[in-house]
């Protein structure tokens, strides 16, 4: 459905400025949407997301590896002892 694409493509533009150019004389203004800015935020803000969720599932890779290492280590030490 045509309106429900549109609703979604509209939803995409949730919580970012709409950047306009506004040019001309009082009497006749000409507004302008600068697509490549909008474009440009809406990119940031996703790569930005990408980020936050790689990297948190990297921390908790890394926090798995960190537990699995120290109880490796307890075990080595308890054989020892």
């Amino acid at each position: 459905n045509l309106a429900e694409k549109d609703d979604k493509s509209l939803s995409e533009l949730k919580g970012l400025a709409i950047p306009i150019s506004v040019k001309g004389s009082f009497s006749e203004p000409k507004f302008k949407v600068e697509l490549k800015q909008l474009l440009n935020e809406k990119l940031k803000s996703k790569t930005t997301a990408a980020k936050k969720k790689a990297k948190k599932k990297v921390q908790k890779k890394v926090e798995s590896k960190k537990e699995q290492l120290k109880n490796r280590l307890k075990d080595k030490f308890k054989l020892k002892f």
